[in-house]
């Protein structure tokens, strides 16, 4: 009675082995969806980048002991190396609006608290040295066809 027991347990092991090898070998990701999700990783590395930025041209001004939440909106620039930040407050800790510009290469070039631009657009900033280590590299190549596999 034990054999056909474990007969049959070896029997559904080696059907379920053989369903998930062709459940993962018929999954591949197409060249599009490659390119598409490196898109997104990378827009993220460069919004993070970008909040951490602007939070450290945003806390002297506001005189901030700790950093401040995520920013209500996340707007990509006119580029693709180029983001838009914009937190909404209550007054409460020391602004209403602050609306922050990061673009790579250039770091924070537009800072708008409350209606009083403290970074203008014209102002040329430069990352300071060391920063563009650790800055994200964006391609502007966003062609899902020149992916690669």
């Amino acid at each position: 009675m034990q054999t056909k027991e474990l007969k049959m347990a070896g029997i559904g092991f080696a059907v379920f082995v053989v369903v998930g090898f062709f459940l993962v070998g018929s999954g591949k990701e197409s060249a599009e969806d490659k390119a598409t999700s490196q898109m997104f990783q990378a827009n993220a590395m460069l919004r993070s980048y970008a909040m951490k930025k602007c939070q450290l041209k945003i806390k002297p001004v506001l005189n901030l002991k700790r950093t401040i939440g995520a920013p209500d909106s996340n707007v990509p620039g006119d580029e693709p190396e180029q983001v838009v930040l914009t937190w909404n407050g209550d007054g409460s800790k020391g602004y209403k609006e602050m609306v922050c510009s990061f673009k790579t290469g250039k770091g924070v070039y537009s800072l708008v608290i409350d209606g009083e631009t403290l970074i203008p657009e014209s102002t040329e900033v430069v990352e300071e040295k060391g920063e563009e280590a650790d800055a994200p590299q964006v391609s502007s190549d966003n062609d899902p066809a020149s992916a690669t596999d």
